[in-house]
């Protein structure tokens, strides 16, 4: 009987128990560590001061186990905040959580040349599916609801690419969030951009209409395979079956969903994005004005340049400008 209180009461302990890890050496960041039963959250505070109270806001980033931070002789680079974050520290608290079982630090020799692991742990590898991202996102929510300096019913997200459909299935089941943003979202559904690419192919003439057919007939077949074996998780390399199909929703229900301010967007030569266009569409249907569609012509799905041959310049990316208009929009 003794020895089953103390399972309970260390389960119990190890399901909520909460650790500030202080301020990141070297840098205006704090580090917090949650411990779960599955497995442990760690997530990233840019700005590390704790006793003004504001509003709380989620970054919910893309789908590679990349690090949060690397560290570099010169200082840390902050791999989920590709803008400037201006003076929207001073508006909010932003929090950015990390990948599971995918360490918050790590050095450059470490990653590979597009900046995720080289080594991706098995554990992450399982872990990769939308089910995991919802419920470590709920759990940081829960902690930063019982802080003193999240300003109360005040918790905002903005996710990005595979965040935004993290975004959506939290915001829709959580009633704590208060707005959502989605950048570069494909409302539905991470495969549509696959048929959607051999259309565009067929259409500007790189392909012919049979190739594109015949593609798009293959592209059937995996989607079968992935359907029939949704659950399964065993994988040592890339996306299992589970994480393809739980990416590959159709999140359309989910958006019209919300009863919350939402804010959309997108580069329009993202052809993941696309989807995008038609979304005012359903959401005048139903009524919903609380809602801003911001379309950059010309980008891609990262706001980079991209030219008549489809080439992205990754050195010309319009990220700060985005996320100051999601920031000004949220304030």
């Amino acid at each position: 009987m003794k020895r089953s209180l103390l399972l309970f009461f260390l389960i119990s302990y190890l399901a909520g128990h909460a650790q500030d890890r202080g301020v990141l050496q070297g840098a205006n960041a704090r580090i917090f560590e949650l411990s779960d039963i599955t497995d442990t959250i760690q997530f990233l505070k840019l700005d590390a001061d704790t006793t003004v109270r504001k509003p709380a806001l989620i970054v919910l980033q893309g789908s590679l186990p990349i690090p949060l931070a690397i560290e570099y002789p010169s200082g840390y680079h902050f791999t989920s905040f590709p803008f400037a974050l201006g003076k929207s520290t001073e508006t909010f608290h932003i929090l950015n959580i990390s990948m599971p079982f995918v360490p918050l630090l790590a050095r450059p020799e470490e990653l590979s040349a597009n900046g995720s692991l080289r080594e991706v742990p098995t554990n992450y590898n399982k872990a990769n599916h939308l089910q995991t991202y919802v419920r470590r996102t709920n759990k940081v929510i829960e902690f930063l609801r019982k802080q003193a300096w999240v300003e109360p019913g005040e918790i905002i997200l903005f996710g990005h690419s595979q965040g935004g459909y993290v975004a959506l299935k939290v915001a829709g089941n959580n009633p704590h969030i208060s707005k959502i943003g989605l950048s570069a979202c494909n409302p539905f559904g991470r495969f549509d951009q696959y048929i959607r690419r051999k259309r565009m192919e067929e259409q500007s003439g790189k392909i012919s209409s049979e190739e594109a057919q015949a593609q798009i007939e293959e592209y059937y077949e995996w989607w079968r395979h992935i359907s029939d074996n949704r659950h399964d998780d065993n994988t040592l390399q890339g996306d299992t079956e589970k994480a393809a199909f739980s990416f590959s929703e159709n999140f359309l229900d989910d958006i019209l969903g919300l009863r919350i301010p939402l804010y959309i967007t997108y580069g329009t030569r993202d052809i993941g994005s696309l989807g995008c266009d038609y979304l005012p569409i359903e959401l005048e249907r139903i009524g919903k004005k609380d809602y801003v569609l911001k379309a950059y012509p010309g980008l891609g799905h990262n706001y980079e340049e991209i030219d008549e041959r489809g080439t992205s310049n990754y050195d010309k990316m319009f990220w700060d400008e985005v996320f100051q208009e999601f920031i000004r929009w949220a304030e």
